[in-house]
């Protein structure tokens, strides 16, 4: 969870922040998480962020209020480099099936749209700015509430960059709502008040002093971004291409028809040149965007090339005869001296800022409203002569390049606040592995805890060090107090700061959220133990794995509900580690890892990280328990509810229920769930809902897999074999790409349970080419036969039933009785092979859909006839491929009759069903968000009066209206009249809302009657 600050006392409150924050770097990344994407401030960010020389020693925070922030690790640092860096190929290819997606095709946009749900602590604003050195602002904030509060109690500390004032100067240029004016005045107020703006260009800041905060004579920096973010090429050679390029986003402000008339007079009169717009659809208007559109349509001299990556970008650009940026107002305007910094000539705005800095060699500067000469500057660079010309141009330009932005930063930083005298000795990420040691002191072996908390401190710190102090430790018969106050005695002065040390003595800190390196350890473990397809051996597992202890069948059967989708597979597992029984059986565990007397006391704090990766599988459960459901209806119901907490409109309900009818059909609905927006704000894990997204395109055929080649595989297999001899461990996600370890098919286990880390990594590499993911290479099968020998000898005869008919086989093998499309298959796809190729097909298509009775005595049964398989792996390929589309859909089992259960669950915490279903619980969601009128009803106050706007009115909650139904409340008109006020609103009737049980609600809550009053309003109004 995260640190309750607020409840602590005020100066050990104080003192932590001091020990966390105290002379490091504050970055603002509110907007970043709020509209992730790849132009403009984000890419600001971006590369600051790769270049900032400071970064181990910034903290990136969100904005939660005046009063705090909310403070993130530094692995957003690692989500925005993947967000501009590293597309994901499944993602391109359901974005190129459905246009519509509206996110970016990575793992880094999905980390950061959720990161909100991973804030590690919260901090009062008031002790963060008193500590930090500099707070960094490189993007306009969303919540002005603490950047009014910080500019008017520390405005010394904030180094703001000004990008525009355009939502002041250029109002008639955006899509802008008279609601949001106040924060733009707010925002403009903020600034005047802060000591350090700096500028991305003159131009602004001389817009700044003389419109926006007049008769201002302080010293202001100015530091141009760079111009470097595509490359820094030069064109010796005219471009074979008669293409313009269009950079930017599509909307009135950029003048995309303007640019497109002055294309169509030039092709009407004759003259061949093309036009290319590379951007994003912006805010139209309907007429604009349907011009555009037909355009694209009719005339094969346009195109659009709709949110480029950068290498698209930089193809266009370099390949292109000139760019041409026609905007009307910019704060600075990148894609001019970027298509610069390419060697492209470029048609540019003789307003814009950036181009306004620097001689205007390479460029056609024009009026950006003086179309003929527009069309004179394209009928000039048709020649290539001029064009030439102008590269030679360029080649003299200085353009500003990143590095130096991020320079100029740091050296304005350094003059206006020098560092303190008394640095931290350990950055930031250091300080949280620390803390995650110092959380388990009461649970820690004493060599352990000993262990954590020096490789915190010191990366480099050998084994016979270690060793040295844990032998110290013995002699002295330290205790776990002893073990923390010691080390921090013997560390230099602040290294293990009081005020941590003091927090974990006093049990004063809640470092749940705080996950430790290995958490996904306990991630994979519960992972596989959610994906043991009978549901019952599921129960018996969990006893086994959790409890140390077999279950009798009587016991069983009370912890089996009604139907196994009652809830999703977190139910069971979480109660389980909720339990005392658990609780009581970690504390046994931690007294025989420890001495007499070492321990003060027990208080196992594995047990709540556990619980929250437990939580990181809530998509990926909710999705297998949607699957088992039969009925299309409540498939649709359950699946919306669980994975974005709202119901689809009536139209897409209609849609989704004809879909839902087949296997492929649902598949697809569920990645249109699992993209949306409203789900991904509740992904608590990027990585695993990445690999939930693989799954189900490869299984709906909207995404195929590129196998590795043996080279591929063999320099993997290489790789992970020497990180393993260094972890003792092997890491299966070295072996494939990111995204993809996902359903492993339990071979995970298999692989931790081998003695030796090269037996381990043999059969990793066997699961590799036998689910699908690489080429059959008989090298490494050779050498993975050579690893297990003893085991493939051991196995090497086939188990009692892997002989005689097919259909014994395949009953033996994968655990049921073929169906008849399955035996169909197999007679008729392979009636002319060989019995042990049939059974070798049935136990690779066995192992991709997980249904293998034993995964081990058939990836040592695969390795025995490894030469059959690599000699037939065409045919062997295509039989498993069949019976994979010939197996039969699974539904969840019935275990009694159906009924109201009375059973407390996670998910849901017993606060909301799915209506005519009410044995279907539904999941607990990471932001917070609700389902249900109950869960609605639970809160109170403004918590109560925002969510329902959300929900009932479908947007954020405004002052006037949140005053309003506060004072309501507190009057005593009580949570009906809130909700029965916004629902039959007229706001409220034109909405259709996504609270399941809400028109219940209304019909058992009518309005009282007011027969008998008079109604003087409306009097009022008849007068009038």
């Amino acid at each position: 969870m995260i640190v309750k600050l607020a409840e602590m006392q005020n100066h050990s409150s104080r003192g932590f922040g001091e020990a966390l924050l105290s002379g490091r770097f504050l970055i603002n990344v509110n907007n970043l998480v709020a509209w992730p994407s790849r132009t403009g401030i984000q890419r600001v960010c971006y590369e600051f962020c790769t270049r900032w020389p400071y970064i181990e020693n910034t903290v990136p925070f969100v904005e939660l209020g005046a009063d705090r922030i909310g403070i993130l690790s530094p692995d957003i640092f690692e989500d925005l480099r993947k967000l501009f860096e590293q597309d994901d190929a499944v993602l391109l290819s359901l974005q190129a099936a459905n246009p519509s997606l509206k996110i970016e095709p990575n793992v880094g946009w999905m980390g950061l749209i959720s990161a909100r749900n991973r804030i590690a602590f919260e901090v009062q604003a008031e002790v963060a700015l008193d500590v930090c050195r500099a707070v960094i602002s490189l993007e306009e904030s969303l919540n002005l509430d603490f950047y009014s509060f910080a500019a008017r109690y520390r405005p010394e500390k904030i180094f703001n960059l000004c990008h525009d004032f355009l939502s002041w100067t250029h109002a008639q240029h955006f899509n802008f709502k008279w609601d949001d004016a106040d924060s733009v005045l707010f925002s403009l107020e903020n600034r005047r008040r802060y000591r350090n703006n700096f500028f991305t260009s003159t131009a602004m800041r001389e817009q700044y002093v003389t419109r926006i905060n007049r008769g201002d004579e302080r010293d202001y920096f100015v530091i141009p971004p760079g111009a470097d973010g595509l490359g820094r090429t030069y064109r010796q050679e005219p471009p074979n291409s008669d293409e313009f390029v269009v950079v930017g986003t599509l909307e009135p402000r950029k003048q995309p028809v303007q640019i497109l008339e002055a294309f169509e007079a030039l092709n009407a009169g004759g003259r061949v040149a093309s036009l290319c717009f590379a951007g994003r659809m912006g805010w139209l208007s309907v007429e604009d965007k349907r011009r555009l559109l037909k355009a694209f349509d009719e005339h094969p001299w346009v195109r659009w090339v709709d949110g480029p990556d950068d290498e698209t970008l930089r193809r266009l650009v370099q390949n292109c005869r000139a760019t041409i940026y026609l905007s009307l107002a910019e704060g600075f305007g990148s894609p001019p001296v970027e298509s610069l910094a390419l060697g492209t000539p470029c048609v540019v705005s003789a307003v814009i800022p950036s181009v306004l800095d620097m001689p205007s060699n390479g460029q056609v500067r024009i009026a950006p409203d003086d179309g003929a000469a527009l069309i004179e500057a394209v009928l000039s660079l048709l020649d290539d002569t001029a064009v030439v010309a102008l590269q030679k141009e360029i080649e003299t330009l200085a353009l500003p390049r990143w590095q130096g932005f991020v320079d100029g930063i740091a050296a304005m930083i350094d003059e206006r606040a020098p560092p303190s005298r008394a640095r931290q000795p350990l950055s930031y990420a250091q300080s949280l592995d620390l803390l995650r040691a110092l959380a388990r002191i009461r649970e820690a072996s004493r060599d352990d805890l000993i262990v954590d908390i020096l490789k915190a401190v010191d990366l480099d710190i050998s084994k016979i060090q270690i060793a040295r102090v844990q032998d110290e430790a013995k002699a002295g018969q330290w205790t776990n107090i002893d073990v923390v106050l010691n080390l921090a005695a013997k560390m230099p002065m602040g290294t293990i700061p009081g005020a941590f040390v003091q927090g974990v003595v006093q049990s004063g800190l809640d470092l749940s959220r705080l996950l430790p390196g290995d958490w996904r350890v306990w991630q994979a473990e519960f992972r596989d133990l959610c994906r043991e397809p009978d549901y019952r051996l599921y129960v018996r597992r969990i006893f086994s794995e959790l409890h140390g202890r077999s279950v009798d069948d009587a016991e069983l059967e009370t912890h089996l509900p009604a139907r196994e989708v009652s809830h999703t597979r977190l139910h069971a597992l979480g109660q389980a580690l909720d339990s005392d029984e658990y609780a009581n059986r970690q504390r046994d565990l931690a007294r025989e890892r420890a001495p007499k007397d070492y321990f003060d006391e027990i208080s196992v704090q594995s047990i709540a990280w556990k619980q929250r990766a437990l939580a990181t599988l809530a998509c990926e459960t909710a999705v297998d328990r949607a699957l088992l459901i039969e009925d299309d209806e409540l498939f649709v119901k359950t699946a919306s509810l669980d994975l974005m907490a709202e119901l689809p409109s009536a139209e897409q309900a209609v849609l989704w229920r004809k879909g839902a009818a087949s296997l492929q059909g649902r598949y697809g609905i569920l990645l249109e769930m699992l993209t949306s927006r409203a789900c991904l704000l509740k992904v608590r894990d990027a990585r695993i809902h990445l690999e939930l997204i693989h799954d189900l395109a490869r299984r709906a055929g909207l995404a195929g897999r590129q196998k590795m080649t043996p080279l591929q595989l063999s320099s993997r297999v290489a790789k992970a074999l020497n990180a393993a001899a260094q972890s003792n461990s092997v890491d299966l996600t070295l072996l494939v790409d990111e995204g993809d370890a996902g359903r492993d098919r339990g071979v995970s286990s298999l692989i931790k349970s081998q003695k030796e880390p090269s037996q381990g990594m043999a059969l990793a590499a066997l699961w590799v080419m036998a689910s699908g993911r690489a080429e059959w290479n008989p090298q490494l099968l050779d050498w993975a036969r050579a690893q297990l020998k003893t085991l493939v000898l051991k196995n090497s005869h086939q188990p009692t039933g892997w002989t005689g008919d097919v259909a014994n086989q395949f009953r033996v093998a994968i655990g049921r009785p073929a169906t008849p499309e399955e035996l169909l298959v197999l007679a008729e796809r392979g009636s002319e092979q060989d019995a042990r190729i049939k059974l070798l097909a049935i136990l690779v298509s066995g192992l991709r859909r997980g249904e293998l009775a034993d995964c081990s005595e058939a990836l040592y049964a695969l390795l025995d006839e490894a030469d059959l398989l690599v000699v037939e792996a065409g045919v062997i390929e295509s039989l498993a491929s069949s019976l994979e589309v010939a197996a039969p859909r699974r539904f969840g089992q019935t275990f009694r009759a159906e009924g109201r259960e009375a059973v407390a669950s996670i998910e849901g915490g017993g606060a909301g069903s799915v209506s005519g279903a009410p044995e279907v619980l539904l999941q607990e969601h990471a932001d917070g968000d609700i389902s249900t009128i109950e869960q609605l009803l639970m809160l109170d106050d403004e918590p109560f009066v925002r969510m329902a706007y959300k929900k009932i009115l479908l947007r954020e909650a405004d002052e006037g209206g949140l005053s309003n139904y506060r004072g309501l409340l507190l009057a005593g008109k009580g949570k009906v009249s809130v909700i029965r006020g916004l629902a039959l609103s007229e706001e409220g009737r034109a909405k259709k809302t996504q609270l399941l049980g809400l028109q219940e609600f209304l019909d058992a809550n009518p309005i009282p009657s007011r027969r008998g009053k008079k109604s003087w309003k409306r009097l009022f109004r008849f007068k009038l």
